[in-house]
């Protein structure tokens, strides 16, 4: 198997976001067979401000990439719906990981786990109390077994909602005694 290598990147670096957001309308368009963004990108405001990660293939070429943005309210998070409802109180700062996409010649070789592990960790390191992923059914298991829990079903707002895809939120707490004392130092939300 090659080794793949994963590395942070800035916003400022706009040919690695470039690549990143080029690299995000291919594998949705190839997901749902169909050209669902048609200018061959995939970016938002959040990207200006969020933390980037890419993963790279023995040559150098991008083959994975996932951002995580870090917000204060649910209302704050890309592609946020006030639809969207759920049994749950988020603890902030809240950590969003999105964006996560890999190259279809180099799924399933870990690259989507090790981008998981860098953002929980790139979560933690700033302190945040929660964190949140919306994912479609096949990302599941993989969340589950990183200690993520199902909190509900989610609208989409984004141009996948063209391919009828149903996503799901995710939580994991990273200040489990923030579950049972609600509040303490920090804004539930």
């Amino acid at each position: 198997m090659q080794q793949l290598k994963c590395r942070e990147f800035d916003s400022c670096d706009r040919d690695l976001l470039d690549k990143a957001t080029r690299l995000r309308a291919v594998v949705w368009n190839h997901h749902v067979g169909r050209e669902i963004f048609r200018h061959d990108r995939w970016r938002d405001h959040h990207d200006c401000h969020a933390f980037h990660w890419g993963v790279f293939n023995h040559e150098d070429r991008l083959i994975a990439s996932a951002r995580l943005c870090i917000h204060d309210s649910i209302e704050d998070f890309p592609d946020y719906s006030p639809r969207n409802s759920f049994d749950c109180k988020f603890f902030s700062p809240i950590a969003m990981m999105n964006r996560l996409v890999v190259h279809p010649a180099y799924q399933n070789r870990g690259a989507a786990k090790l981008l998981d592990t860098v953002r929980i960790n790139k979560a933690i390191e700033r302190g945040c109390s929660d964190i949140v992923v919306e994912v479609p059914f096949y990302r599941k298991l993989q969340l589950e077994e990183l200690g993520f829990s199902f909190v509900g079903k989610t609208v989409d707002v984004t141009n996948i909602k063209e391919a009828k895809i149903q996503f799901y939120l995710y939580r994991k707490s990273l200040c489990p005694c923030l579950e049972q004392v609600s509040g303490r130092g920090k804004h539930s939300i």
